[in-house]
């Protein structure tokens, strides 16, 4: 987004739990705002008594490398060079005796186990004058790396071994989440375990209200208005009031009634049917490569032709249809294997359910239709 808008509610929910030194696990699909939310957080985090970071850790594939992230955001703090200072005195405590002693902590991380070196950080932090947040976002995308390295075991010790130290060093909180539900990926992996001392934590689509005075905020931003009608068409065409989504339509309404300063239904049709247009596909273009860089086959194959065969009805499908018609291709598919793949879509926004779960529908009624025209 261009501007950080409200989230009030949820940044004092989440304020509280850090109060009670309560580390937290962020569960949020894609295009909701979890990257703004998190600079936020940062930028109030001394108003709050704590400073915090924030690393993406979307590029990594290996635990030194995930280390190597943190340190970076720590290192553009203001007023950090005292605890470097005490960081590289307990790292040379530890490799006592050596012919060389590394000159920067790129070249600890380098030399050392990273155990070792994660244990003095984490130490070094928990002694300090401060309290202390580390946001990691995209947490999932990096549990899966370590997966897809084909070392399931390495991964599991790695997770349990975090969980230690969040143990261990109670003033330094943490904060995980990323564009895949993490709560999905460690119940197939059966690494919930790794993640029971963390609070986990929604963060929802704008509801009517706040939607309403982000739209008029956004229009009066680019010199028209939006009044009850449109503002009420908009919410209508969205159906899922994502932040993100939001703006993009308002950035194509371009008012062309009667009253130029005002858009009406039809500017807003129009900025909708722009928004689907081969020419902002980049708007779009992540929810696809989303399932072609994190999931592979057998299991792709099933989300997209889950996907497909919702996308099909606007009211969606319900879960005996789908298991009868995606059976034909896949006559070897089990209702726990479906389930899965519902699952998977839902926790990441592609997907809302019925309070029985039996009906799935498309969350986003313009990504339903970007998808028929796209993706399928």
């Amino acid at each position: 987004m261009a501007q950080f808008f409200n989230r009030d509610a949820d940044r004092a929910k989440i304020w509280r739990y850090f109060n009670k030194l309560q580390s937290l696990l962020m569960l949020a699909p894609r295009r909701i705002g979890k990257t703004e939310l998190l600079h936020q957080l940062q930028r109030e985090a001394g108003d709050h008594g704590f400073r915090a970071v924030v690393c993406d850790v979307e590029g990594c594939s290996e635990e030194k490398q995930f280390f190597r992230e943190i340190c970076r955001a720590i290192e553009k703090e203001k007023g950090v060079s005292a605890l470097w200072s005490n960081l590289t005195t307990r790292l040379g405590k530890l490799l006592h005796g050596s012919e060389a002693t590394p000159a920067t902590w790129q070249q600890w991380l380098v030399h050392m186990d990273y155990k070792d070196f994660a244990e003095a950080l984490l130490e070094e932090l928990n002694s300090d004058d401060s309290r202390w947040i580390v946001m990691v976002d995209e947490m999932p995308i990096f549990v899966l790396a370590l997966l897809n390295g084909g070392e399931r075991q390495r991964t599991h010790d790695f997770l349990y071994w975090l969980r230690n130290l969040r143990q261990r060093y109670p003033k330094v909180l943490w904060l995980y989440t990323g564009s895949i539900g993490l709560d999905t990926v460690s119940r197939r992996e059966d690494l919930e375990g790794a993640f029971n001392n963390m609070q986990p934590i929604t963060l929802p689509p704008f509801g009517e209200t706040e939607a309403s005075e982000f739209l008029s905020i956004l229009a009066q931003r680019d010199g028209f208005a939006l009044g009850d009608a449109g503002i009420s068409h908009i919410l209508q065409r969205l159906g899922w009031l994502s932040p993100y989504y939001l703006e993009k339509l308002v950035d194509e309404i371009i008012p062309t009634g009667g009253n130029r300063d005002e858009a009406c239904p039809e500017d807003i049709d129009r900025a909708c049917e722009a928004l689907l247009s081969r020419g902002k596909q980049l708007y779009w273009s992540a929810w696809r490569e989303h399932l072609n860089n994190n999931f592979k086959e057998p299991e792709r194959g099933l989300l997209y032709q889950t996907l497909e065969t919702i996308a099909k009805d606007p009211s969606g499908a319900d879960f005996d249809t789908l298991l009868g018609v995606l059976s034909r291709s896949k006559p070897d598919l089990t209702e726990r294997q479906l389930r899965h793949a519902l699952n998977v879509l839902e926790s990441d926004g592609y997907l809302m359910a019925d309070t029985e779960r039996t009906q799935f529908r498309f969350l986003m009624e313009l990504l339903r239709l970007w998808w028929l025209r796209y993706a399928v």
